[in-house]
């Protein structure tokens, strides 16, 4: 429900199509029955249900859905066709300005019409703010699924047990930092739970190293 509703926040146009889906959000996080008639009573709570075109609007639409069960790959459509509209709309805008010779230069204009279009990218991947409720509901899904699980490392094990114990292995969305005086081991600690990580766990690893002293022959006589 999270990734759906972040989903509809970016791409829906219709503000009557915002209107119910936030209404049907509410009343999922609460864990309440979804239908036509709760869904009308809560935008008759909010003052809202003249406004999306009424009872009838509200009951067509629902009675148009398709299968719940492929929501994903409609919310995936959806995704789509928002992101050939805003490619659309900017590209007009950059063919306005190179047409008005609206720029100070074809570098700069450039510059503008990439930035532009790996903004669209960026949008995409990043979620907007997310209510403490679905917080709690998707923290307690994670401890469940936990429960069921006989290992305490739930994430990428780095091969320290101790370093486990504290950390649960890697977490997706984590940054960790290794920190330690010069010469305390903080490259061949790393070059172990690199190997340990591609060699046990199956998983891909990248090391860079910043450290223009040591060269790559270094490195591969440490591995």
């Amino acid at each position: 429900m999270t990734s759906l509703s972040s989903l509809l926040k970016k791409t829906s146009t219709s503000p009557a199509h915002r209107k119910i889906f936030a209404a049907i959000r509410d009343l999922a996080i609460k864990s309440d029955p979804v239908d036509p008639i709760t869904v009308s009573n809560a935008l008759l709570a909010r003052h809202e249900l003249d406004a999306i075109g009424g009872q009838a609007f509200l009951a067509d639409m629902m009675n148009a859905f398709p299968v719940a069960g492929n929501i994903e790959q409609y919310a995936k459509i959806v995704a789509e066709k928002s992101t050939v509209r805003k490619i659309i709309s900017c590209g007009t805008e950059m063919v306005e300005k190179a047409y008005a010779n609206d720029f100070e230069s074809v570098e700069s204009l450039v510059d503008e019409f990439e930035g532009r279009i790996f903004k669209l990218n960026d949008d995409k991947q990043v979620d907007g703010p997310v209510s403490a409720a679905e917080l709690v509901r998707s923290g307690m899904n994670k401890l469940a699924e936990l429960s069921e699980r006989n290992s305490d490392v739930t994430g990428v094990a780095s091969g320290f047990r101790g370093l486990d114990k504290m950390t649960a292995g890697f977490q997706p969305g984590e940054m960790t930092i290794i920190a330690a005086r010069p010469s305390m081991g903080k490259t061949a600690f790393s070059l172990n739970i690199a190997t340990h990580v591609v060699l046990r766990e199956k998983v891909s690893a990248l090391l860079l190293d910043r450290d223009e002293s040591r060269s790559n022959d270094d490195e591969g006589s440490r591995l």
